[in-house]
């Protein structure tokens, strides 16, 4: 059960610190100087008001923060006074340049501490186009705004307890738009998350090395993952050791992307997450799958305990997918860097207008185990059941035959 104490209800107008809100000014000074105030006050809520386009440099926000948005924040796009920040520990570098040890940009707005809220009715605008440039050009990251160095998330809640966000919209994120990092106790509702389908790393919400969150009523078109359940990379995210668990999404939509996924950094083992009533329908923009569990020999860790309960895919490149080789060709390693995937469970819904329904490749070293497809029906437009289905092992049952791939058992 996710918990979140009162928050202060004294009220700090950024327009009272001399914001403009015009969208050409820069307000970054005067809503920091709103941030101070509140701060000191011991919290309260921060307020964009309605009609007001407000043009800002990253923001942090601390405990007892309800950001109240309105209008519209608007990030910078010139990387000009934005800082760079250390690593993540458990990652090693930022979205474009992990395990590198080389400082990130600053998150738009780096949310830490106990009881922060964002909410509001409005928009929060990551003005990513610049960004995106830089980092997919002839020289990746080299030219500005990235001048080197990885593209921010847009909002990050990082070491923070009883996060929520509910009744507001995200766009244009540079990279991953919520990122949850290292947080205990999350509730995000009734929100939309967009960004250009063909764009990589717009993510629209990322579960990282946190528990106990609850995601409800999500819309997401972008160009990757609708949710991506992860837990730290590679040996950095071992040492870290926390885990990711107790993730339960309801009522989540996906219309442009890849659908909803675990990993593919999930090296602290990520355990009991729950999916129930996804529509993946991607009629006007091709999505690459449903559910997509990835790993790979290197990252060591454990995928646990996953359930996914009626979500209908529509449009797709494949329905869903397991794998322990999402990189291929990587020689066997030690047991310690040796991922597992088992107890997974997809259960009901309907697959359709897909090249191929399932997916799901083991290690000779790390089956997949006790993975069951329960009353799954696949409907028009499936070009193939199954394009692999290797070193694995588990059930179907309430199918017929011929939709179940042919390494699973027919209960």
């Amino acid at each position: 059960m996710v918990l979140f104490a009162p928050i202060l209800w004294s009220v700090y107008n950024v327009m009272s610190f001399g914001a403009i809100g015009d969208g050409y000014h820069d307000d970054t000074s005067s809503i920091r100087s709103a941030i101070l105030a509140l701060e000191k006050g011991g919290g309260g809520t921060l307020l964009f008001p309605d009609g007001h386009v407000f043009l800002s440099k990253p923001l942090n926000i601390s405990s007892n923060t309800m950001l109240l948005v309105n209008g519209i924040l608007r990030a910078s796009n010139s990387s000009v006074m934005w800082p760079l920040i250390p690593p993540l520990p458990w990652y090693g570098g930022g979205v474009d340049s992990p395990l590198s040890g080389q400082p990130e940009w600053q998150p738009f707005i780096l949310a830490m501490g106990d009881n922060i809220t964002v909410t509001g009715g409005g928009l929060i605008d990551g003005s990513g186009s610049d960004w995106w440039l830089c980092a997919h050009g002839v020289n990746p990251l080299q030219g500005a705004p990235c001048s080197g160095f990885s593209r921010p998330r847009l909002l990050q809640p990082r070491h923070a307890t009883n996060f929520k966000l509910f009744n507001v919209s995200l766009q244009d994120s540079p990279a991953w738009t919520i990122h949850l990092a290292n947080v205990t106790n999350a509730l995000l509702f009734n929100f939309t998350v967009t960004a250009p389908a063909s764009v990589g790393n717009t993510d629209g919400v990322d579960v990282d090395c946190s528990s106990n969150v609850t995601i409800l009523d999500f819309l997401y078109a972008g160009g990757d993952d609708a949710i991506a359940v992860k837990a730290g990379l590679d040996w950095l995210g071992r040492e870290f050791g926390r885990a990711t668990e107790d993730v339960l999404v309801r009522g989540l939509t996906v219309l442009s992307g890849n659908g909803f996924a675990v990993g593919s950094e999930m090296s602290a083992s990520v355990r009991n997450v729950r999916f129930e009533n996804v529509l993946v329908d991607c009629k006007n923009s091709i999505c690459k799958h449903g559910l997509y569990v990835k790993t790979m020999r290197g990252r060591g860790g454990a995928v646990s305990e996953v359930t996914v309960l009626n979500a209908t895919v529509r449009h797709v490149g494949f329905g869903h997918g397991l794998t322990l080789e999402y990189q291929r060709n990587i020689p066997v390693t030690n047991v310690s860097a040796t991922p597992s995937v088992s107890n997974i469970s997809i259960i009901g819904g309907v697959i359709e207008d897909a090249g191929v329904a399932f997916s799901f490749a083991g290690l000779p070293e790390s089956q997949i185990m006790n993975l069951e497809l329960s009353s799954i029906i696949l409907g028009a437009g499936i070009g193939r059941v199954a394009s692999d289905c290797s070193n694995t092992t588990g059930v179907c049952s309430s199918m017929p035959r011929a939709w179940c791939p042919p390494c699973l058992k027919n209960a």
